[in-house]
This record gives structure tokens, C-alpha cells and sequence, in this order.
């Protein structure tokens, strides 16, 4: 039996749809997460973030500093999406944080798909495993970044990304690849520059992230 492609000779596979209002809670799965964006010619981009959050049903927020490529992208074009990988993507979730869109095509140097999202003109990556379309509904400004709360237009997952997102096997979980607070180092850096109390801050990680936080400050 032939397999079924779709028009850009994809194979077609199932998805799982949680919906607008429900799809927020894919983040749940605390996943580490890449967000793809495009400009005002049509080239997209990746950007790793940490700071991604279900704000309530229906709505994903997600922080961006002013000087990342990425900001001026989402906020001119007033979309995103969230996408979700697997442990197998890891080597390109940790190119993705360490290279700047400006200087390099990340789909491209990773062999990875900008695939056509449902009702943005923003690609998704097609090799993840769930993806959340999101339009630009309010933003709110801090010190350094911009907080942009996006309405969930779509949400769908692969069939088989229940497995995968809750098993600490395949799950990329964020708190073991974003390199800003995850190690005993970095967190005495921040620490010394803002005189944060470095024995308290270094004991609630412990005790907050218990289950992956352990092991990652062992490094």
C-alpha cells in the first residue's frame, strides 16, 4: 500500500489535536522549546527560549531580549510558533542557542524542515514532535526583554508525543540543555554580579527542581 504525501511530498502522519485552548498545556511537559518566527521577506528563524509559558487556557507567553534577532521578527510580524523536540534533537537545540540568526540559516545548517503551519505565514519545524501557532494578542516590557503573549490559533502533536514528552528518556527537558541558570557556575556568576544570597539560591534549586535540577547542577 503506497504511503500518503501531502503536496510537498511529506509523509502525511497523525497528529493529536488538543485544540486553541487546550494546546497551551503541551508546555506542561516542561520540554525544552524552540521558537520559529520569519521576517518581512519571508526567510524564518529558530530561537531556543526557556522562558515559555501556558499563560492561561488558549494563550502561550514567551520572553525575548531586545537584542536577540528574534525579537524585532515577532514583534514586526506578530506571530510565532512554539515547537516541541524529542532527546534526538538535542545537538541542534544547543546549535540553536549559540548562534545568531543574523549570521547563519539555522534551519539549514541543522538539515531540519520549515514546514507550512496552518494559519501563519511562520514555518514549523517538521521533524518535532508538537507545535503551537501562536498570533501576537498583548506584550509587556521588563528591563531587558519583552514578554509577548501569544493566542493559540492551532495546536497539534504526533501521535506518539504523550511517550515522549513524559519520559525523562526522550524528553528534552529544558532545565538539562539551557546553559543561563543550569549549572552551580553559571548560577555563582549571577549570584556575584547582582549579590544574590548564592546558599539560599543554590538550595531552592535543589529542593524546587528535584527531579532534574540534581542532576544537572552536578555538572
Amino acid at each position: 500500500m503506497p504511503i500518503k504525501r501531502d503536496i510537498l511530498g511529506w509523509k502525511v502522519m497523525k497528529v493529536r489535536e488538543p485544540g486553541p485552548i487546550f494546546g497551551s498545556f503541551l508546555l506542561k511537559c516542561e520540554s525544552t522549546t524552540l521558537v520559529s518566527c520569519i521576517d518581512n521577506s519571508g526567510r524564518p528563524n529558530i530561537i531556543t527560549c526557556s522562558a515559555i509559558y501556558p499563560v492561561q487556557p488558549g494563550y502561550v507567553g514567551v520572553a525575548v531580549g531586545f537584542t536577540r534577532y528574534s525579537h524585532n521578527l515577532i514583534r514586526d510580524s506578530g506571530e510565532f510558533v512554539v515547537n516541541i523536540p524529542s532527546r534526538e534533537l538535542r545537538e541542534a537545540m544547543l546549535f540553536f542557542g549559540s548562534r545568531s540568526g543574523r549570521d547563519v540559516d539555522k534551519f539549514k545548517e541543522c538539515n531540519l524542515t520549515p514546514k507550512p503551519s496552518r494559519n501563519l505565514r511562520t514555518p514549523i519545524i517538521g521533524e518535532f514532535v508538537a507545535w503551537i501557532e501562536c498570533k501576537n494578542f498583548s506584550q509587556a516590557v521588563t528591563h531587558d526583554h519583552t514578554i509577548f503573549i501569544g493566542k493559540v490559533l492551532s495546536a497539534y502533536a504526533r501521535e506518539d508525543s504523550i511517550d515522549i514528552l513524559f519520559n525523562s528518556e526522550k524528553n528534552l527537558h529544558k532545565y538539562g540543555v539551557l546553559n543561563n541558570y543550569s549549572s552551580v557556575n553559571s548560577i555563582k556568576r549571577v549570584c556575584e554580579r547582582t549579590g544574590a544570597d548564592e546558599e539560599f539560591v543554590l538550595e531552592f534549586w535543589r529542593r524546587y527542581y528535584k527531579i532534574w535540577g540534581e542532576h544537572w547542577l552536578k555538572r
